[in-house]
Parts: C-alpha cells; sequence; structure tokens
C-alpha cells in the first residue's frame, strides 16, 4: 500500500469509525482523522524528495554523486514528526495552515489523557477541522481531486459533518459578537473560547442579549457546563497569541502578553495596551521618578514607581 492509499483509508476508516453506534470507536475516529491528515503532509514531501523518500527521514546527510554535485539522502528508520513536517514546509515554501491539524492534534491529546466527555460532540469538531485540511492538503498542495481520492460517501460526509458544526459554532459565535468587550484583545480571545471541562470550542453566552463582558455568562453546547469567563479568556488569549509568544521565546523578541498588575492573570496584551480580563490600562502618567522614562508593565507591578535602572540603584544604595 502506498503511502498516499495509506493517508486516505486512514480518513476513510475515521469517518466509518465516527459514524459506527459503538461508541468506543469515538476515540479511534479521531486517532485515524489526525493520522490521515499528517500522511497526506508526508506525502507532499515524499513526492518532492530528491530520491524515494528522503524527505520524510527526520536526519538528512548531504551526500556527493559520481558528477560531484550534491544530494540529500535520509538517514536511519525514524521518519519526521509533526514538527519536522512543519519545519520541512517552511523551509520547502509550501503553503499550507496548520491552525487546523494543531486543532485537531489538540483534541485527539484531550481524549487520550485528560477527559473522554461528551467524546462524540468533540470528535465531531475534530473531523470539522479535518475536513478544512483535508480539502486544502489534496486539492492545492496535492493537486488531488478530494471526491476522486476519498470517494463520494465520505467526501459527503466530511462536507456534511462540517457543514453542521459550522452553522453551530456561528451560532454560538453570534451571542458572542453582542458583547462588548473591554479591548480589542479581550474580543480576538473570545474567538478562542474553549469548554474548561470538555475542551469543545462551543461557547455561546446564555444571555444573548446582555452586552457588557462583567456580565456575561457563558455555557457549552457540547457538554452543558457553564464555565467562568475567568479560565476561559485566559486560554483564549493563551491560544490566540500563542504563535507570537513562542517565536518570542525561540526567537527572541517582546512577549505578547503579560501579567496583569491589577487581576494578577496573563490576559494583559501589550498591543492593544490593556488587559483583556479586567480592563486595566497603564496610566497616562506611570513614568519614573526620577527619569521620567514610561514604565514598562514590571516596573508598574512592583509598585516602587522606579523604572528597572533606577530601582537597582536605588536597592543597591541601601
Amino acid at each position: 500500500m502506498s503511502l498516499f492509499e495509506n493517508a486516505v483509508h486512514s480518513i476513510q476508516i475515521g469517518v466509518e469509525d465516527l459514524a459506527s453506534k459503538d461508541k468506543r470507536r469515538i476515540i479511534s475516529a479521531v486517532r485515524n482523522i489526525q493520522a490521515g491528515t499528517l500522511l497526506l503532509c508526508k506525502e507532499k514531501l515524499r513526492r518532492m524528495s530528491p530520491d524515494r523518500d528522503c524527505l520524510l527521514k527526520q536526519k538528512l546527510e548531504p551526500v556527493i554523486g559520481s558528477g560531484g554535485t550534491v544530494t540529500w539522502k535520509g538517514k536511519g528508520d525514524k521518519t519526521v514528526d509533526v514538527q519536522g513536517i512543519k519545519e520541512r514546509f517552511g523551509s520547502l515554501g509550501i503553503s499550507f495552515s496548520w491552525r487546523h491539524i494543531d486543532r485537531i492534534t489538540k483534541i485527539r491529546n484531550d481524549m487520550e489523557h485528560m477527559f473522554y466527555k461528551d467524546g462524540e460532540a468533540l470528535a465531531r469538531e475534530a473531523l470539522s477541522d479535518a475536513f478544512i485540511s483535508v480539502r486544502e492538503l489534496l486539492a492545492v498542495v496535492l493537486e488531488e481531486e478530494p471526491v476522486g481520492a476519498l470517494g463520494t460517501e465520505c467526501w459527503r460526509s466530511l462536507l456534511e459533518n462540517n457543514t453542521l458544526f459550522q452553522q453551530e459554532m456561528d451560532s454560538c459565535r453570534a451571542t458572542l459578537k453582542a458583547i462588548r468587550w473591554k479591548t480589542e484583545g479581550a474580543r480576538t480571545g473570545s474567538q478562542e473560547f474553549t469548554c474548561t471541562d470538555c475542551g469543545s470550542k462551543l461557547i455561546k453566552q446564555l444571555d444573548d442579549g446582555n452586552t457588557e463582558q462583567d456580565s456575561a455568562a457563558f455555557m457549552c453546547s457540547a457538554c452543558g457546563e457553564e464555565p467562568d469567563i475567568v479560565p476561559l479568556m485566559v486560554a483564549g488569549i493563551d491560544d490566540a497569541y500563542g504563535a507570537e509568544a513562542y517565536i518570542a521565546a525561540t526567537k527572541g523578541g517582546e512577549p505578547p502578553v503579560g501579567s496583569c498588575p491589577e487581576c494578577g492573570e496573563e490576559t494583559y496584551v501589550f498591543i492593544e495596551g490593556g488587559c483583556a480580563l479586567c480592563g486595566f490600562d497603564m496610566p497616562d502618567d506611570a513614568q519614573c521618578a526620577v527619569c521620567h522614562e514610561p514604565l514598562t508593565l514590571e516596573d508598574y507591578e512592583d509598585g516602587s514607581g522606579l523604572c528597572s535602572y533606577h530601582r537597582w540603584v536605588a536597592d543597591k544604595n541601601d
């Protein structure tokens, strides 16, 4: 069986697992769907490999050919993991949005290691994200006709599930749009709300007529739980700005989010200059008492009224 056939079969089996009346196959459905999308990514690397499959290998080594030209050869039996696939796509200039595969992977990990509450709803979310990724991988990245590759029945199931899920998601999001969020960062974070109990993104406002952030109460349409806004916003901000935070941590630069001096949560978004949770923003007169330079968030939280340098000078003199 070829790699491409293996990918297609995994997705088809995942769809069949979810349609089964045997609830034990729910986790199997998510496993197969996630594996199938990653195998499609590997198929792209295989097709671009100078030899049969060198780009699939974790380790590559240069080899000088008979004509003196340098080529690359895969070394060892281990193949690239998810991060390796992302890096290969980036270095090869393959344009692809990883957001949906990341979501499928998170759902799989949550279902296997954290909780299993209302697994069918989570599996349907994974299937919805898979539809978007599979369509992009087949039609754009691999230049294959999706319905021809997967078969009419499988493709129709993916399409119908995605349509139904998106309708439910749009209905939930519409109730959140009515809220006058304290900052634009809060609005951004709300788009990433996930249930703190089951992990679903189907979070809605209980009173869809409410417009105030402080008065908002929420419910998960997937499991019925009513999560508090604090963990919703903290996790939402983390997801919304996670990619920027990762780049700042690994490649240098200022982090996008910090701890709020007012509420203490990691919800202060620097680019917005305010806290998504409590609305705190730095006062205009927050300046060092000695040099009059604007205080950083850390300086302000310290409470001394001094910048880091003059605080150091003061501590040294003490």
